[in-house]
């Protein structure tokens, strides 16, 4: 019974070198694609059940030769090559897109950033000293008084003596 085992598993144990043995799967695996094309071309054909297994059987030790080992191996490497190219292309396009995301994020922020910091200074420019404002404060009130001032004097002078102002409750009781 072993021996049968062993012949069913010769191609897997000549493409594979042990259990971490990556590309060598990946071998087994085209192999195991080589033969159901194999199998389905047979199929086509009109041979008998035994005339097929025979065939396969052929077939198969042809490709545990160690030319075919090697080829098989080669296309693996091949295979294998072009995935890991492709992911790294793939994660080199998606850094560069994220390269640009956050340039033009840097770039906005970089602006908004200028223009707090001139809205700033302008803020800074029309706010002046504290001093300053007290004066500007100071200087309203007084002109605010002289104008109160004034329209007193002109009602007074429009209306003649009869304006009277009181301050406080107007009868007293």
């Amino acid at each position: 019974m072993e021996k049968a085992e062993e012949k069913n598993n010769f191609p897997y144990s000549a493409l594979v070198n042990g259990t971490n043995d990556f590309l060598g799967r990946i071998a087994y695996t085209i192999y195991k694609q080589n033969k159901i094309e194999y199998k389905e071309d047979l199929a086509g054909k009109n041979l008998s059940e035994e005339e097929q297994k025979k065939d396969v059987k052929t077939w198969q030790d042809s490709q545990c030769l160690p030319q075919q080992v090697e080829l098989y191996r080669t296309k693996a490497t091949k295979l294998l090559e072009q995935f890991v190219n492709e992911m790294i292309n793939r994660k080199n396009t998606e850094l560069k897109s994220r390269e640009e995301t956050l340039a033009r994020k840097e770039k906005a922020v970089t602006k908004k950033e200028k223009n707090i910091k001139a809205k700033e200074e302008k803020l800074e420019k029309i706010r002046g000293s504290f001093w300053g404002n007290v004066c500007a404060g100071v200087v309203a009130s007084v002109l605010y008084s002289v104008f109160l001032l004034i329209m007193y004097f002109i009602a007074r002078y429009h209306y003649g003596d009869g304006i009277s102002i009181s301050f406080g409750s107007g009868s007293s009781g």
